[in-house]
């Protein structure tokens, strides 16, 4: 491998790294102050640890459902979802939404 290439192996991990670490330091620093999301939303709450809740299988879910509600930019990657299906696909992902024929592209 030539030196270019390694330093362009190099910048990928570390981009690489930078982006799935990202989520994380949002969720634990707060870095970035974004706007909450509209509607209906029921957080739900951090569970705690306990063996019967572990050998269960309780646990688990409770703590899959926490973490896929509250990791970082979860707004903003909720919005950017419903975006790219509206834009895309003509498709809206919002409960009672009927989508007609002047439509406007619409940024959030």
């Amino acid at each position: 491998m030539s030196n270019t290439s390694k330093i362009y192996l190099r910048l990928l991990s570390v981009c690489l790294f930078c982006i799935l670490t990202l989520p994380y330091l949002q969720k634990t620093f707060n870095l970035i102050e974004l706007k909450p999301l509209k509607g209906d939303i029921s957080l739900t709450e951090d569970t705690i640890f306990s063996l019967r809740g572990w050998f269960s299988g309780k646990y688990q879910e409770k703590k899959e459902k926490y973490l896929n509600e509250s990791f970082g930019f979860r707004s903003t990657m909720v919005r950017l979802n419903n975006q790219i299906a509206f834009s895309f696909f003509n498709k809206a992902k919002a409960n009672g939404v009927i989508i007609g024929r002047r439509t406007r592209f619409v940024l959030y």
